[in-house]
């Protein structure tokens, strides 16, 4: 990797002061400005803050061929800043500033290399939350052949693969009655969760592929929000919730809430006092990287440049931006720094020389797609 002293510790500094920035999701415009005066500062054209708070900026000139997408939002709550030998802590220091100033300090290091083609680096908001800001950049049409998606793996590690996500608003209703006499009367909080029983079960008998090992291949499915009763005397008439189902590639969204649908229509005409009601509140498909794209080949040399060995590629069961891309003509993977397994916990922490690693792989990995489109 680049080994001058003054780059190294530019890219540090850069990491250390976005670490101090508090960022949660649609809190990201302290964030916002500092990125888009440091991209300012380190050589990039066009930078911008888009309508939704989107920081953007091109390294190269011609057409648009990679994109590097991170985001500046994390879940709430506050860790303090420390530095302990080769570590840093800090809320986002694993999901994902560090992937993201990372793909920010290096594509300004390829500012005097002769590209054949534009990287852009994106700094969305929202990812933790309703994914506004990628969301945003697909509706105004992206350009390129590639992308890369910065979120924690490890140096050794690219994720190919998410399952998709499906997430459901069910709502119970019935008619509410004195908790003396609960026979008389049909609870909702229970009946919601009977229902809820019965989505788990059928959805994993009808979906779910067992020939594989990989919990990838599976669907899961979860209560994630639920709020139901009035008081504590009274069987309650009303109960509302949220199920967040995870698919595989062999179950498409639409399908999934078709069938959801139709078994809330089933469970009513079996108990007529009950009515449910189920609708779609998001959705994604899942996505699989094409394992002989160029963009994948170009990170897996890279990596192996770096760290002497090629990666692990792995399926996640989660879901990220990537599977807003399912149906587009754009190859794309995630790779970025840091254990994923710290991610959302209260002891996020990236060890630095991984971070400088990380630049050099996404630095070499422009340069493979950019010197050969």
């Amino acid at each position: 990797m680049r080994t001058d002293s003054e780059f190294k510790a530019k890219a540090v500094d850069i990491l250390r002061n976005a670490l101090k920035i508090y960022s949660p999701s649609l809190r990201e415009t302290e964030l916002a400005l500092f990125l888009m005066d440091a991209m300012k500062k380190l050589g990039y054209d066009n930078v911008c803050i888009d309508e939704v708070g989107n920081v953007l900026g091109s390294i190269g000139t011609g057409k648009s061929m990679l994109m590097y997408i991170g985001h500046m939002d994390t879940v709430p709550g506050i860790i303090p800043y420390k530095e302990e030998g080769s570590f840093i802590y800090a809320r986002g220091a694993v999901d994902a500033k560090s992937a993201l100033i990372a793909m920010v300090v290096a594509g300004a290091s390829l500012k005097d290399e002769n590209l054949n083609g534009k990287l852009t680096v994106a700094c969305t908001i929202d990812e933790e939350g309703s994914s506004l800001g990628f969301k945003h950049l697909l509706r105004k049409g992206l350009e390129g052949k590639f992308a890369v998606f910065g979120e924690p793996g490890g140096v050794e590690v690219v994720t190919i693969a998410y399952r998709g996500r499906v997430q459901l608003s069910i709502k119970c209703k019935t008619r509410p009655g004195h908790a003396g006499s609960p026979w008389a009367f049909e609870n909702a909080v229970e009946k919601l969760y009977e229902f809820y029983k019965l989505v788990k079960e059928k959805v994993d008998e009808s979906y779910s592929t067992r020939k594989f090992s990989s919990r990838y291949y599976t669907t899961s499915t979860s209560i994630t929000w639920i709020k139901g009763g009035e008081t504590s005397n009274i069987v309650p008439g009303f109960c509302e919730a949220k199920l967040d189902i995870r698919i595989p590639p062999n179950v498409k969204a639409k399908e999934l809430i078709e069938f959801s649908q139709k078994l809330s229509k089933d469970f009513t005409d079996k108990y007529p006092t009950v009515q449910v009601e189920v609708e779609p509140e998001e959705y994604c498909e899942a996505y699989e990287a094409n394992k002989n794209s160029m963009l994948l080949n170009a990170l897996r040399e890279s990596i192996k440049e770096v760290r002497g060995s090629y990666p692990k590629l792995i399926r996640k069961t989660g879901t990220g931006d990537m599977n807003l891309l399912a149906g587009l003509p754009i190859d794309a993977v995630t790779y970025g720094p840091g254990n994923s397994s710290l991610s959302h916990t209260d002891v996020e922490k990236i060890d630095v020389e991984e971070y400088l690693d990380s630049i050099e792989v996404y630095r070499l990995t422009a340069l493979k797609l950019l010197k050969i489109s």
